[in-house]
């Protein structure tokens, strides 16, 4: 049951990471996209069960979110 419990914890600590560089690569190729950081408890080092990822996009433009919600949507689906 421990050996159970270690690789669950094992893949849970994977798995945000995997998503994080996922995420990272396909926001930073974005040519608006001056900056992209990750904030939250994540990035203060805090990865339990209920830890999401948060990540920030900077630009100086306005209207990114909807791009960037259908650019994430698109490139993940590719995937």
């Amino acid at each position: 049951m421990e050996e159970k419990l270690a690789a669950r914890r094992e893949e849970y600590r994977r798995l945000p990471r995997e998503a994080l560089a996922k995420a990272v690569a396909v926001l930073s190729s974005l040519p608006e996209a001056e900056r992209v950081s990750l904030v939250g408890s994540y990035a203060r080092g805090r990865s339990d069960l209920g830890t999401d990822l948060d990540v920030a996009v900077t630009r100086t433009e306005l209207g990114l979110k909807e791009e960037v919600v259908a650019f994430v949507r698109d490139r993940l689906a590719e995937r």
